[in-house]
């Protein structure tokens, strides 16, 4: 068992999350020119979106939030920490997505996948803490300073949520216009 195996089983899925939170934050990730990053941090940017996202709102929120747009990165990075079973989720929830339909069904099939995906969170968390420890010194960060990011001392933990953005997700609009229209029509059946 290697060290960031036995750090990994160590670590409660909670407490591992809160470190990975903490490491995106000081790596400042989110904000970071994605094409310009290291392979391993892609890779970690391109889950930890997927699974904030999700866990935030469901693959929904994940495809409204722009955060839908590296759903091929996050396939691909999801195959290589072996979450096969979150990337085949991913994958059938982006193909519901790109049916560009708010239909009952497809409405309902998205919910039973945020189900699938919310079962396998803490497995997804400890493979990527796993992947984030084993590639920690590509970017001088040592596997010391991952297990000490949250040492008590730290201030909470917060997430940085992508700012919806119409330029990110050209549906953006289609889709707050669609849920306006519900919101009036819904108030026409309300008594005077």
């Amino acid at each position: 068992m290697t060290d960031s195996e036995q750090g990994a089983t160590s670590l409660s899925p909670i407490e591992m999350r809160e470190r990975l939170a903490n490491l995106a934050e000081h790596l400042g990730i989110a904000q970071a020119d994605y094409a310009k990053l290291p392979l391993s941090e892609r890779a970690f940017r391109a889950i930890w979106e997927l699974e904030t996202e999700v866990s935030n709102g469901g693959f929904n929120h994940y495809f409204l939030s722009g955060a839908g747009l590296l759903a091929t990165e996050a396939f691909g990075a999801l195959r290589l920490i072996g979450a096969s079973t979150v990337a085949e989720l991913l994958e059938q929830a982006r193909k519901l997505a790109d049916s560009n339909s708010l239909s009952e069904a497809n409405i309902n099939a998205l919910d039973e996948l945020d189900q699938r995906f919310y079962a396998e969170h803490d497995r997804l968390i400890t493979l990527l803490y796993a992947f984030v420890s084993k590639h920690a010194e590509e970017r001088g960060i040592t596997k010391h300073l991952i297990s000490n990011l949250d040492d008590g001392s730290s201030r909470p933990t917060t997430q940085r949520l992508p700012l919806l953005n119409p330029q990110r997700h050209p549906y953006f609009l289609i889709v707050i216009a669609i849920m306006l229209l519900v919101v009036l029509g819904s108030l026409t059946w309300l008594p005077s």
